[in-house]
């Protein structure tokens, strides 16, 4: 970490997208929230606002997936400030983001959800996705399935409200650039999830044997914003 102060940053975690490693490459120049016990922005300091946006046990009603737009409209002052801090993500091929999501919930879930998810194949739950982004009642999957996209877009989704944009499969170079941009020493980024083959440059053949025809049909239906204006292929 640098001795002087970091210019003023913003990070929107998208869920999947090596949020474990990011959150330690900031260290405490990213303030945490208790993210266990909740509390809406204004019990919050002015801070802890960015990590609770990241929560995805807060509630931010039509503006869920559009937080970015969120963000501009509510946690700056004005226009001013929203263009003087230094805005970021990290994007990921929505193919493998996907598959990963469906990996992670089938591993990582209750005994209960595992059961269930026992019986679900991928092209299943895909299916299921958009019943769950609209209806919300379980706002983990839904948020760490959600499209990229127009979570860091304007209204309009023709607008970016970011400064950068990091790709996960070129994290390491990515990130080393932003760290740059916001004056943070060093821009090293440890290896906090050993699921993250993708961002290591590993061959794309796995990954397209894991698709068939209609569950790669599914996603690229799902995702089109993500994969057209992101640049991503199978």
């Amino acid at each position: 970490m640098s001795r002087t102060e970091p210019r003023p940053f913003f990070w929107l975690h998208i869920k999947k997208s090596a949020g474990q490693s990011i959150r330690a490459a900031l260290g405490d120049a990213y303030r945490r929230t208790d993210r266990a016990n909740p509390a809406p922005f204004i019990a919050l300091p002015r801070a802890e606002w960015n990590d609770n946006l990241n929560n995805f046990r807060i509630p931010l009603g039509d503006y869920d997936y559009r937080r970015m737009l969120f963000a501009k409209r509510f946690l700056f002052d004005d226009e001013e400030a929203f263009r003087a801090t230094f805005k970021f993500a990290v994007v990921r091929n929505p193919y493998d983001r996907a598959l990963s999501c469906w990996r992670y919930l089938y591993s990582r879930h209750t005994r209960l959800w595992r059961r269930t998810l026992t019986y679900f194949s991928f092209e299943y739950f895909l299916r299921s996705l958009p019943e769950i982004w609209a209806e919300k009642r379980n706002r983990h999957i839904a948020t760490h399935t959600a499209p990229m996209w127009p979570d860091i877009t304007d209204e309009d989704e023709a607008t970016l409200l970011l400064d950068d944009v990091a790709y996960l499969e070129r994290l390491p170079e990515d990130f080393a650039r932003i760290a740059a941009a916001i004056g943070l020493d060093g821009g090293q980024i440890p290896h906090k999830n050993a699921s993250r083959s993708a961002a290591s440059g590993a061959s794309r053949k796995p990954l397209a044997r894991a698709y068939t025809r209609r569950t790669r049909a599914l996603v690229e239906s799902l995702y089109e914003a993500d994969i057209e204006n992101l640049g991503y292929s199978l």
